[in-house]
């Protein structure tokens, strides 16, 4: 020890000796330049703090100089002069002290009344000005009005909080309205002058709104006083019967995310997009599918076409795309695809989930599938692009939606040979949910160009032969009877209900009747 000179490596040496806190490394540069900025910005606020407390003794010195010399000079004033003010004047200066004090607050209220306002909150909604804009708009008024800002809450998330708020002071008061019973629960039919127009209803097949005692759309027939068609939600019905399909290969979902999914939109940037493969499956040589895909591959081709507005949206695109690289058939000779980031899915969207399946099937040999999982994606690729997404693309065309449900049903009673299983659990969900095939829906199949004319005259002489009446609500066709449906034509469905609805049309079949289907596109109300 006492050859060592520098104290610091005596410090090191008895810490080796001891409880050897200290270790021999390099520098840690990173860590010292953050730890010099941090210094730095503390010194920075320390000089800051000081400056503030220097020029606030400043202005308490200059305030307290002023205040005496205003005090000496008012006291010399009084010692010169006494005057007396008459009461009469008096009042007068407080009145006017009052109007001034009074005009100064409402300025000083500007900002305030404007953000407190429901009128207010409304008309922003209504020109839907952003809460940045308003609070840019709102500070220009104010300065205007003479209000010093600076002396008010103003922000675009103290804006934003207050029109929050109006929104769900509204939105109680609309709500406490319907649920009033002294009131109309049909205010905003009313308002809007639209209640007379009313002929039908689309909604989702849930028993919120299809039970048949307190379902909203028999609340909503009561309060109106008539009947109304039932149009359910097709897209929602074929979403329950892939729903169905996925839980039987997959098993029942234990939560709001799916494991392989998750792994997947993590594993993607990894993805080589070049390296697709279609499917490879023995059954695709069978004659079944092979008939299926003479009839899919043109139909899906046709929606991609340049003169087609039928796809609504990307991601309807992204599915038809993706279905037809499946089955082998790209639309480019390069086979250059720029595939779409997996986004997000929700368990009632199976169409990003069908998106999603199908894209981890082109990459099986990317992406690390166990061997379940592979077997798994192979059946329910099979069954999309064979049968659902097809059926999936055709479902917002309700004049052929009778067609399109019968041949449904039909390819998917042929689909038991090639996976018994999945046939049946689709024919369980969809046999549940024949809402068109009822009596109340088959004047749909007059509109249609897939129904032959000659059958279409002969509903129309099914219906002149009826009276109109609502008597039988034939809105769902009974799933007992399902094996009958398949063998009856379109006239045995109808029924008076099916007369009555087609008059809630402001349709007469009688005219039908006098007329030949071909020229039917003709007449004012059958274009209507």
């Amino acid at each position: 020890m006492q050859l060592i000179r520098i104290q610091e490596d005596i410090e090191f040496l008895e810490d080796q000796r001891g409880s050897r806190r200290m270790q021999m490394s390099g520098i840690d540069k990173d860590l010292t330049k953050k730890e010099e900025r941090t210094e730095q910005r503390k010194c920075k606020e320390e000089e800051r703090k000081e400056r503030e407390q220097e020029r606030m003794t400043e202005s308490t010195s200059l305030h307290l100089s002023s205040s005496d010399d205003s005090d000496s000079e008012q006291q010399d004033t009084e010692d010169n002069y006494e005057i007396e003010i008459p009461v009469y004047y008096k009042k007068q200066i407080s009145e006017v002290e009052d109007s001034l004090s009074s005009s100064a607050s409402k300025k000083t209220r500007t900002v305030q009344d404007m953000l407190s306002s429901p009128e207010v909150a409304s008309a922003l909604d209504r020109i839907n000005l952003s809460d940045r804009k308003f609070t840019v708009l709102a500070a220009a008024i104010a300065q205007a009005s003479g209000q010093d800002i600076r002396d008010t809450s103003l922000s675009r998330s103290t804006v934003h909080r207050e029109r929050q708020q109006h929104r769900s002071t509204i939105d109680s008061s609309i709500r406490q309205q319907f649920q009033d019973r002294d009131r109309k629960p049909l205010l905003l039919l009313k308002l809007w002058d639209v209640s007379e127009d009313i002929i039908g209803m689309c909604f989702d097949t849930t028993a919120a709104n299809t039970g048949t005692s307190s379902g909203a759309c028999v609340l909503l027939e009561k309060l109106l006083h008539r009947n109304l068609l039932h149009f359910a939600c097709r897209h929602h019905v074929h979403e329950l019967i892939i729903g169905e399909v996925f839980t039987v290969l997959f098993g029942p979902s234990r939560g709001p995310n799916i494991g392989m999914f998750e792994r997947f939109r993590a594993y993607w940037p990894n993805i080589s997009q070049s390296n697709h493969k279609p499917l490879d499956d023995d059954r695709m040589n069978h004659s079944l599918l092979q008939m299926m895909r003479s009839d899919i591959v043109p139909s899906l081709t046709c929606f991609l076409s340049a003169d087609s507005s039928y796809i609504p949206r990307e991601d309807y695109k992204e599915l038809v795309k993706l279905c037809l690289l499946v089955l082998g058939y790209p639309m480019q000779t390069d086979g250059k695809y720029h595939f779409r980031v997996p986004g997000a899915y929700h368990m009632a969207r199976w169409m990003a989930k069908v998106i999603y399946c199908l894209k981890m099937y082109l990459f099986r040999n990317e992406f690390k599938l166990t061997a379940t999982e592979t077997k798994s994606l192979t059946e329910f690729c099979l069954f999309a692009t064979h049968i659902y997404v097809p059926a999936w693309m055709l479902c917002p065309i309700p004049s052929d939606a009778q067609v399109n449900d019968l041949q449904l049903l039909s390819r998917i009673e042929q689909y038991s040979e090639i996976n018994k299983n999945v046939a049946s659990a689709a024919t369980k969900k969809l046999k549940n949910h024949l809402w068109y095939l009822g009596t109340e829906m088959v004047w749909l199949s007059l509109f249609s160009n897939k129904v032959a004319n000659a059958e279409k005259q002969l509903i129309v002489e099914a219906m002149t032969a009826v009276d109109s009446d609502w008597s039988v609500r034939g809105v769902k066709y009974p799933a007992t009877e399902l094996e009958q449906v398949k063998s009856k034509p379109l006239h045995d469905l109808v029924s008076g209900t099916s007369r009555a609805a087609l008059l809630s049309l402001g349709m007469d079949v009688a005219i039908l009747r006098e007329t030949e289907p071909d020229s039917w596109n003709d007449l004012p109300l059958f274009k209507k």
